[in-house]
C-alpha cells in the first residue's frame, strides 16, 4: 500500500536525512557556537558564529575566501 500526503513526506524526508547521516528531531531550539551554510561540494559559504564580543556573520566566496563579515 503507497501513502500519500504530508505523513509520507516527512516519512521520506527522514529516511533520507537519516541515508545521509543526519537526524531529525522535534527540538524546538537548536544551539551551537557555530552554524556553516555549505554548498552542494562541501565547501562553507556562510558561518554564523559568536564569541564573547558578539554574534558574526561571515560570508565565503567558492575559493573559501572571506568577501564579508559583520563588523
Amino acid at each position: 500500500m503507497t501513502e500519500y500526503g504530508p505523513t509520507a513526506q516527512r516519512a521520506t524526508a527522514c529516511r533520507k536525512s537519516y541515508e545521509r547521516g543526519y537526524t531529525m528531531t522535534s527540538e524546538k531550539v537548536i544551539r551551537a557556537e557555530r552554524f556553516e551554510l555549505v554548498d552542494g561540494q562541501g565547501e562553507v559559504r556562510a558561518a554564523l558564529t559568536a564569541d564573547a564580543d558578539g554574534p558574526f556573520l561571515s560570508l565565503y566566496d567558492a575559493a573559501g575566501k572571506l568577501i564579508w563579515q559583520t563588523p
